[in-house]
């Protein structure tokens, strides 16, 4: 979604000039944003696409195109909840800037701060900050061993046991790489942060998600996991991949361990008012 929504938004910026000399602008570019969507999602061969247009805190467009599972012909709806994957990133480090902003974290907040006596701790880690995690040079592995993924905690003491677990144990080890420096996309080091972030606030990831982002932006359609689908009907999109060259459909999701580095869901709607935000404090605001 976020490599697509690239190529739909300069087309629809491109044409907002003469769109708004219509007579109902949102209608026109409601059309305008539908025609490149279905056009991308069948060149792209997608199973379903979504995009949202904003313009002064506003949204101008927005606009879906495809199946909730591949094959079964139950379309995408704009009231749709959407898995966004890695986009969860940016929501634990908006919650964690706000625990900074508090004064409960600090951005060179380091592993030996959490765990100060820790002896099965690995030297190496000591110095690695929270900025080194979210910025992908803590050193990190980007994902965890095969048994972990397969892990499905239940909510509450039990994940946040279970995400400590899985932490202390890559924690134990060296390193993948000297910390501070080189650039490795992780999702075990965007877990680490959540867990740090967990410990220093004695609140879940989850939680933390809901009082420092979900609340304050008025989103009502968050959670975590798979949208979920009521009694089998479709009644949310599915989720895919590919396996051998063929698309696949399934109700599966990331293991809730890794929540901090994407199990977030939501609508369009609300995913353009956490958008917009950004967009207001880029502009100074």
């Amino acid at each position: 979604m976020k490599a697509l929504s690239f190529l739909i938004v300069p087309l629809v910026l491109s044409s907002i000039n003469s769109l708004a000399s219509e007579a109902n602008p949102i209608t026109q570019i409601d059309k305008f944003l539908k025609r490149h969507m279905d056009e991308i999602r069948k060149s792209e061969n997608l199973v379903g696409l979504g995009a949202v247009v904003i313009q002064d805190s506003k949204i101008i467009g927005l606009s879906v195109s495809g199946e909730r599972k591949k094959g079964d012909g139950v379309l995408v709806s704009q009231q749709d909840l959407w898995h966004i994957g890695s986009i969860t990133k940016s929501f634990t480090a908006t919650m964690i800037a706000r625990l900074i902003e508090k004064g409960d974290l600090k951005w060179d907040t380091s592993i030996k701060d959490v765990f100060p006596d820790e002896k099965d701790i690995h030297t190496e880690w000591n110095d690695v900050t929270l900025g080194n995690l979210l910025a992908h040079t803590s050193g990190a592995t980007p994902n965890f061993s095969l048994l972990v993924s397969l892990k499905n905690p239940n909510a509450g003491s039990e994940r946040t046991a279970a995400r400590e677990s899985a932490v202390r144990y890559i924690l134990s080890q060296r390193p993948e790489v000297t910390p501070g420096g080189t650039f490795v996309y992780s999702n075990v080091g965007y877990t680490i942060a959540g867990v740090i972030a967990e410990k220093k606030a004695g609140v879940s990831w989850e939680n933390l998600i809901r009082k420092e982002v979900f609340s304050p932006l008025g989103i009502e359609s968050g959670g975590f996991g798979a949208p979920k689908d009521i009694e089998g009907k479709l009644s949310q999109p599915w989720g895919h991949k590919k396996l051998f060259g063929f698309t696949k459909s399934g109700k599966d999701d990331n293991t809730p361990i890794i929540g901090p580095a994407g199990t977030i869901h939501l609508s369009l709607n609300d995913l353009a008012l956490y958008a917009d935000e950004h967009l207001q404090g880029i502009q100074g605001r």
